[in-house]
């Protein structure tokens, strides 16, 4: 993961993008983190592979014209992104 520059100069413009970029970063240490945790006796898992698991999965978001309920339905996944 990169941060690109920011060409701001503004405290309040700075901190949005930096907060998103730490959030990102934040969530894929916690993603890496519980994967690794439950293999057990397995190859843990890189940040590059896990990046490339994610960059593979795809929802479809479907709503309910009657209820206006939405439904995620994801790809076809292998085992490995199932875990």
């Amino acid at each position: 993961m990169k941060v690109r520059p920011i060409d701001h100069w503004k405290e309040s413009r700075i901190r949005a993008p930096m907060a998103i970029c730490f959030t990102a970063f934040a969530l894929l240490r916690l993603l890496k983190y519980r994967y690794n945790m439950g293999c057990a006796g397995q190859s843990k898992l890189s940040d590059q592979r896990l990046l490339k698991y994610l960059e593979q999965v795809e929802v479809s978001v479907i709503e309910d014209q009657n209820t206006n309920h939405q439904f995620i339905l994801p790809s076809k996944i292998g085992p490995e992104m199932k875990r």
